[in-house]
């Protein structure tokens, strides 16, 4: 019996040039896997990575959100950071700071209660952070990284 070897030349089978050839793609299998396997988990670290940073930066910006509703909301920092802390769920460890301060019409800061110029630009800041954490430890890359957040927009 004949067959087709890898070089495109036909032997017998059982022969010497066909036994050569045997077990070579488990070789190269055994060669290769271990690569795809590392491509295929920094990509999964990656992604994970940038969840995370997205899920960051919203949280972040919905604790803005949330301040810059009203003037009451201006100063309601507790809840700001809540807002921001509702906003990522599934991010565990999310932790939110909130903030409040003026600026004159120049762009000099000035205190937000009364007194100084008119009319005062109100101004809400939150920043969230969180600790990244790889799931397993890769050589040459850090097990854990912090990811920030932050927004500062106006008062309505």
């Amino acid at each position: 019996m004949r067959c087709l070897s890898s070089v495109g030349r036909v032997v017998a089978l059982g022969s010497p040039a066909l036994a050569r050839t045997r077990g070579s793609a488990a070789l190269e299998f055994a060669l290769t896997a271990p690569l795809l396997l590392l491509v295929l988990a920094g990509t999964m670290e990656f992604c994970r990575l940038f969840y995370t940073g997205a899920a960051v930066n919203g949280a972040s910006r919905a604790g803005a959100q949330y301040g810059i509703q009203s003037v009451s909301n201006s100063q309601d920092l507790a809840g700001m950071e809540q807002a921001a802390r509702n906003d990522a769920p599934g991010t565990t460890g999310l932790v939110a700071t909130a903030s409040r301060f003026c600026t004159c019409s120049n762009g000099s800061p000035v205190t937000c209660g009364t007194g100084g110029c008119t009319p005062k630009k109100i101004y809400v800041q939150v920043n969230t952070s969180v600790v990244f954490r790889t799931l397993a430890a890769y050589p040459g890359v850090p097990d854990n990284v912090t990811v920030r957040a932050k927004s500062i927009l106006r008062v309505q």
